[in-house]
């Protein structure tokens, strides 16, 4: 992840996102249905400004977070959130979780394979593993488009797909438990106009890729 990046006025262009924090909060329901997270060691993987941690700590979680960008970690601190830098892509913690999350993150792994193996060892026996908000170039979008609008040149570090995160959990030790494409459940979705925006674009005539069906990938996986 290129640190420099993830400044102050990258996490100031959240604002107040309403349909943000709703998506938080659909998706701690959905990681519930496998993972008991009353009393559970949490680790948010990529933790931003706190946002997803503050939900999880709410909700009955010890949560810990780490990010690349010292300004989040310094505001995550002033919100009395456990949360540390990360440096050299490691996990700043010595201790196992019981759930580690990546919202929005996988993509901008450097290596994938190397980083999901050390967060496998950072998991308790039988832990599991939740990657959210993750592009899709398996999508309908992106084989058409080239282009997604969760993918930025200047950030992401490779290309995910269905099959390539499936295939990198499998590789390091996880059995995949759950899957979706939260296009519905996302707080965004505008059916009427996404298609609306889709058609313009298929025709050539806006430049602007649609929020649309299978663009956003997320999985379970839990520690064999």
């Amino acid at each position: 992840m290129k640190n420099s990046f993830f400044s102050a006025e990258y996490f100031d262009a959240y604002g107040s996102d309403v349909k943000r924090t709703c998506s938080y909060y659909e998706q701690i329901r959905w990681i519930e249905k496998y993972c008991n997270l009353k009393g559970a060691d949490v680790l948010d993987y990529g933790c931003g400004i706190g946002e997803m941690m503050k939900i999880l700590e709410t909700g009955g979680s010890a949560v810990f977070g780490c990010d690349v960008s010292e300004h989040a970690i310094n505001h995550c601190k002033a919100n009395n959130l456990n949360s540390r830098l990360i440096i050299n892509r490691r996990i700043p913690f010595k201790r196992k979780f019981d759930l580690i999350v990546l919202r929005g993150v996988f993509q901008h792994l450097v290596s994938p394979n190397d980083e999901v193996k050390n967060m496998y060892n950072h998991l308790k026996p039988g832990g599991y593993l939740a990657i959210l908000s993750t592009p899709n170039i398996d999508s309908l979008c992106y084989r058409l488009f080239q282009d997604l609008p969760t993918i930025t040149p200047e950030i992401n570090q490779n290309l995910p797909s269905r099959t390539s995160v499936d295939h990198c959990l499998n590789l390091q030790g996880f059995r995949v438990l759950a899957t979706r494409y939260p296009y519905l459940s996302s707080g965004y979705a505008q059916p009427i106009t996404d298609f609306g925006r889709f058609i313009l674009r298929f025709a050539k005539m806006s430049s602007k890729v649609p929020t649309f069906p299978g663009n956003v990938y997320e999985v379970i996986g839990k520690k064999c």
